[in-house]
């Protein structure tokens, strides 16, 4: 993506904790990438009475992808927010 190679703009974010609320990663995107993404999708499952562990993105350009990598890859969901708790 950096390298302008790849033009993707929409990714995934895997192994959401359930504690974190959908509202609680919109914090954290604006906080990161404030006005950057278009659409942001949490799957909810019923049976779980709770959001899937993934949730998608779409960005207004691919930098966009790179920067939420950059802050968010390797990094424990406990040290992302204040509001962001780990299970």
């Amino acid at each position: 993506i950096e390298a302008g190679r790849d033009n993707r703009t929409t990714c995934m974010i895997n192994n959401i904790p359930s504690r974190v609320s959908r509202e609680d990663l919109v914090k954290m995107l604006d906080g990161i990438v404030p006005g950057r993404y278009t659409c942001f999708v949490l799957p909810m499952l019923p049976f779980r009475r709770g959001h899937a562990d993934f949730g998608f993105i779409n960005f207004l350009e691919a930098t966009d992808v790179a920067v939420l990598y950059r802050k968010l890859h390797g990094t424990p969901w406990r040290e992302i927010g204040p509001n962001v708790e780990s299970d």
